[in-house]
C-alpha cells in the first residue's frame, strides 16, 4: 500500500469529524454485527477516568506482554502518528493495514463518527490478529463511550476530576456517574480513591447493583515505598519505568487489576508484573529529551496538578498550548511557582486556544510572558539557562517529539473532534 493510500485513509477518517461527537451506542451494534462481533473474540481490560488512563493502560499491557500473552492496546489521542492508537505487543499497526481496515469498517458502519470508526477498527484488528487480551482506554466519559461495547474481565477507574464539563456534567458527581458507566454485571472494579464521599457512595451503589466487586486503592490495596499489598499479591522493591510520583497510584491500579485477571484465569504472575512495570515506557508523560526538554501532556488542570507534584525542584521555561475551552489560568496555576518564563503558542489544531487569549487570562500569574506563532518558534524563544517544559495539549507534545527527536509524523493531521 502506497503512502498515498495511507494519507487518503487518514483524510477519509478525519472527514468523519464533521459528525462531531455523538453519545449514543446505537450505531455501533449493527456495524459490529456485520463484522462478526470482533469485540467478543478476545478478553479485555477497560479503563475510564479523567487522568492516568493512558499510563495505567500502558503498564497493564506491558505486564501482560511479559506474561507472553498476545496483547492489544487501544488508546487516544495519539501524539505524532495515528498508528500509535492501535498496538499489538507494543508494535503500532502497520500503515499499510490502515486503508483496508478503515474501508471494511466504514462499509459495515457508514454512519459511524470518527472515534466510533477508529474504535471498531481497533477491535477488528485485535480480533483478526488473534489478540488474547486487549487493554482498552475510553475516549470520553464511559457510559456512552464507543469503547463501552466490550465486556471486560476487570474495569479500572483512574482519578476522576472535572473535565469536559460541557458534555459530562458540571458537577463532579455527574462526571463520576458517566465514568462509572463502564461497570458491568459481575465484573470486578479497581478504582483510585474517590475524590468525595458522594462519589464513593455512587461507586459503591453501582457496584452493588451489578454484583461487581469493588476494590478501592487505600482500602483494599496500596502501594507505598516500592511495596504493593493487594488481596492476593505482596510485592517488594518494585521499580517503575515511568517518572513522576503520581505514577505510583497508576502502578497500584495496574497491579490490583492484574491480581483480578489472574483470579479470572489469565496467566499473569507477580514476576511478570514486576518486569512489566520496570520496563514500561509511555512517551510524552514526564519524558526528558536531551536533558534540556521535559515533555508532559497534562492537558487539563487535574493533570497539571499531578505534573507539578512530580517536577524536580527547579524552575522551567514553560512552553504551553491548549485546546478547546480549557482555562489557561486554571491550567497554569499549579505550575506558576516553577515558571521562570512562559511562552504561549498553539498546537496544530483548529481547536487551539489563541495564545493572545491565554496571555490575557494569565496576566499577573508569572513575570515574563511571550507569544510564539508556532511550536518551532516557541522552542527557539525558550532557550536559555533554564530547562524547558513543554506541556498542555498532547498534540503539542507530539509535535515537540517530532521537532526534538525527529519522530516521524503523519502525512495528514488527524485529530479527535474533542481534545
Amino acid at each position: 500500500m502506497s503512502a498515498r493510500g495511507y494519507a487518503a485513509a487518514l483524510r477519509r477518517l478525519q472527514g468523519l469529524g464533521r459528525l462531531g461527537v455523538r453519545f449514543d451506542l446505537s450505531r455501533l451494534a449493527p456495524a459490529l454485527r456485520r463484522l462478526g462481533h470482533p469485540e467478543r473474540r478476545f478478553r479485555s481490560v477497560h479503563l475510564a477516568g479523567t487522568n492516568g488512563k493512558g499510563s495505567t493502560a500502558a503498564m497493564i499491557a506491558a505486564c501482560l506482554e511479559e506474561a507472553g500473552l498476545r496483547t492489544g492496546l487501544y488508546v487516544s489521542p495519539h501524539l505524532s502518528r495515528f498508528t500509535e492508537r492501535i498496538r499489538i505487543d507494543g508494535a503500532e499497526i502497520d500503515r499499510a493495514e490502515v486503508p483496508g481496515l478503515s474501508r471494511r469498517v466504514l462499509s459495515a458502519g457508514p454512519e459511524l463518527t470518527f472515534f466510533e470508526a477508529v474504535t471498531v477498527m481497533a477491535l477488528s484488528h485485535f480480533a483478526e490478529r488473534g489478540v488474547e487480551v486487549a487493554v482498552v482506554e475510553t475516549g470520553l466519559g464511559g457510559r456512552l463511550d464507543a469503547t463501552n461495547v466490550v465486556t471486560p474481565e476487570v474495569a479500572v477507574l483512574t482519578r476522576i476530576d472535572l473535565d469536559h464539563t460541557d458534555i459530562l456534567g458540571r458537577e463532579l458527581i455527574e462526571v463520576a456517574a458517566e465514568k462509572a458507566g463502564i461497570i458491568k454485571r459481575g465484573v470486578p472494579v479497581v478504582s483510585a480513591p474517590p475524590a468525595t464521599a458522594e462519589v464513593a457512595a455512587l461507586l459503591e451503589r453501582r457496584s452493588a447493583e451489578l454484583d461487581a466487586p469493588l476494590l478501592l486503592l487505600g482500602r483494599d490495596f496500596q502501594l507505598r515505598a516500592g511495596s504493593f499489598e493487594g488481596q492476593a499479591w505482596s510485592l517488594r522493591d518494585l521499580e517503575l519505568g515511568m517518572a513522576g510520583g503520581h505514577q505510583l497510584e497508576n502502578a497500584a491500579l495496574c497491579l490490583a487489576a492484574l491480581e483480578r485477571l489472574q483470579g479470572r484465569g489469565i496467566a499473569v504472575t507477580p514476576e511478570h508484573a514486576r518486569r512489566g512495570l520496570a520496563g514500561v515506557r509511555w512517551p510524552g508523560r514526564m519524558e526528558w529529551i536531551d536533558r534540556r526538554h521535559l515533555l508532559d501532556g497534562a492537558h487539563n488542570p487535574c493533570g497539571a496538578r499531578a505534573l507539578a507534584r512530580g517536577l524536580p525542584d527547579r524552575r522551567f521555561v514553560i512552553v504551553m498550548g491548549l485546546l478547546g475551552s480549557r482555562s489557561a489560568a486554571e491550567f497554569l496555576r499549579p505550575l506558576a511557582s516553577r515558571c521562570a518564563r512562559l511562552v504561549l503558542t498553539r498546537p496544530r489544531s483548529e481547536r487551539a486556544v489563541p495564545p493572545e487569549a491565554m496571555a490575557r487570562e494569565v496576566v499577573g500569574m508569572v513575570r515574563e510572558v511571550e507569544i510564539a506563532p508556532d511550536l518551532r518558534a516557541a522552542l527557539r524563544s525558550a532557550g536559555g539557562e533554564h530547562p524547558v517544559l513543554v506541556t498542555g495539549s498532547l498534540y503539542l507534545v507530539g509535535e515537540a517529539r517530532e521537532l526534538l527527536l525527529g519522530e516521524p509524523g503523519d502525512p495528514e493531521l488527524t485529530a479527535d473532534p474533542l481534545p
